[in-house]
């Protein structure tokens, strides 16, 4: 069949050589339109038919739903590239990787932002990892796993790792973190714990007073046996150097602390921070002793100006106050009473003989 072209009222239809026709409808429009075919043998695209456009610059576009593939805009705005780019929907990217990052820069491409894992996000900088946040909401900085948050930086012993600044009148360092090459602190539970300097032996450099809530220093002594010693009891030191309940292998004689602020010699947990077991029997070997301040003594009855001193109690040690001790009885004293306790205690400033 022959192509043949007819014309009608506002349409001219065209036969193709098969069967069916192609009509063009001039729209109920006032004025002239006008429709103008490319210069080169080409295909018109429709409206509502599915169709593939491969070089074709679209100016003003408003594309509504399906997906958008392929390069879009070019290298500078002046050839098309987007000034803003702005999606009320999801916007979803390739994963990356820290070498070529998924969401990056033009000039820059191995810094930027990437997903090594699901669930997580990752920092890339100069083509390798920076910083993540993992599945578990972990931040890592200079490392790639842990089970808390890290911040890491390969430094020089003493070297700044972090440092918390402020500005008034003057940029002032609040609080700064340097690099330890010792640890051997307790494994005991606490809320922080630092590392040293093996060469000073100092772990903080403070410009200001520290301040605790507690009332005395304290220091951990070795026990000479499998005992008991309560907050406020009085015991005996033996020539050994350690903490006796027998009065007759006493030297010496002290209390133990009740509210320390600082505690001494407490190397006894070293080693055990993995080791529930090992820690709680290197903890039944000692306790805690009040070498300044004030402490709670378990006696009763005294009052204010009284000294407590050691007695003989069936072999074991007890306290006892007295208003005007002998020479002997001054030289064994634990401390001389200053209060009494809401419970009936007395509070003593500790002495040490």
């Amino acid at each position: 069949m022959a192509t043949t072209v007819s014309l009608k009222p506002n349409a001219v239809e065209i036969s193709g050589s098969t069967s069916g026709t192609t009509t063009l409808q001039a729209t109920a429009v006032a004025g002239t339109t006008t429709l103008t075919l490319p210069a080169a043998t080409d295909t018109l695209v429709g409206k509502a038919t599915t169709d593939t456009l491969t070089n074709k610059t679209l100016t003003s576009p408003t594309i509504t739903g399906g997906a958008l593939n392929g390069t879009v805009g070019a290298t500078t705005p002046a050839t098309g590239a987007f000034t803003t780019l702005s999606a009320t929907g999801v916007t979803t990217v390739q994963a990356g990787t820290a070498a070529a990052p998924a969401i990056t820069t033009t000039g820059d491409t191995n810094t930027g932002i990437f997903f090594p894992a699901a669930d997580t996000v990752a920092i890339a900088t100069s083509g390798a990892e920076a910083a993540r946040i993992d599945s578990s909401g972990n931040l890592l900085v200079g490392a790639t796993s842990g089970t808390n948050h890290i911040i890491y930086k390969n430094a020089a012993v003493a070297a700044r790792i972090i440092a918390f600044q402020g500005e008034n009148s003057g940029a002032y360092t609040s609080v700064a973190w340097a690099t330890a090459d010792n640890q051997g602190w307790n494994g005991a539970n606490t809320v922080q714990i630092i590392g040293k300097n093996t060469g000073t032996g100092r772990s903080i450099n403070a410009a200001g007073t520290i301040n605790a809530s507690g009332a005395d220093y304290a220091e951990y002594m070795t026990k000479a046996g499998n005992f008991t010693v309560a907050k406020g009891d009085v015991v005996g030191i033996n020539a050994q150097g350690k903490l006796t309940n027998v009065f007759a292998n006493a030297i010496s004689f002290v209390v133990k602390s009740s509210d320390p602020s600082y505690v001494g010699g407490d190397s006894w947990g070293v080693g055990f921070e993995d080791d529930a077991v090992g820690l709680e029997a290197a903890r039944q070997l000692v306790d805690r002793i009040a070498f300044a301040g004030q402490v709670p003594v378990n006696v009763t009855g005294a009052t204010a100006g009284q000294y407590i001193i050691p007695v003989n109690d069936n072999g074991a040690i007890k306290g006892e106050a007295v208003s005007n001790p002998t020479f002997e009885q001054y030289q064994t004293a634990v401390g001389k009473v200053i209060a009494i306790e809401s419970d009936g205690r007395a509070r003593i400033i500790v002495k040490v003989a």
